[in-house]
């Protein structure tokens, strides 16, 4: 089997990047899963395409694949959260290669439609975390499970 590569665990104080790689949640749902997120000690930055609706972003497969790109190749990021899933994540292949994850490996947690990214990072040979991600994984209950 080939060898895989385990990002480093996000230290209190880190900063984590939110994306919407392809559909954008309720804003109520998302200031939900923000808010849980930052309660990990963390900071949150929300990129341009997490402030996006989800008509928005249909017709901007380039700028959710830029967020992408950005996200990962960003040195004070150390981990990556989409927003939400959806059913247009496959539109960023043809603007992404698996080498922005191998170069910059770091924590991926998404889910859904965003498969298509952790096969990416598969590809890549970097390990991503299936499920995680700001809504509804982070906003669904009003205190987190112990």
């Amino acid at each position: 089997m080939p060898s895989r590569q385990y990002p480093p665990p996000v230290e209190p104080g880190g900063t984590v990047a939110v994306i919407s790689p392809s559909h954008a949640p309720p804003d109520a749902g998302l200031a939900r899963g923000l808010a849980r997120l930052a309660s990990f000690d963390v900071t949150v930055d929300r990129y341009p395409t997490a402030r996006r609706d989800t008509e928005w972003l249909r017709r901007h497969p380039e700028a959710r694949a830029a967020d992408v790109r950005r996200a990962f190749e960003d040195d004070g990021i150390d981990a990556v959260v989409a927003a939400m899933g959806g059913n247009a994540c496959h539109e960023l292949l043809s603007h992404l290669d698996e080498g922005v994850f191998r170069r910059n490996p770091k924590r991926f947690l998404a889910g859904s439609d965003n498969t298509h990214l952790h096969l990416l990072a598969n590809a890549a040979g970097v390990v991503s975390f299936y499920g995680g991600q700001a809504f509804p994984d982070l906003a669904a209950d009003a205190e987190p499970h112990p």
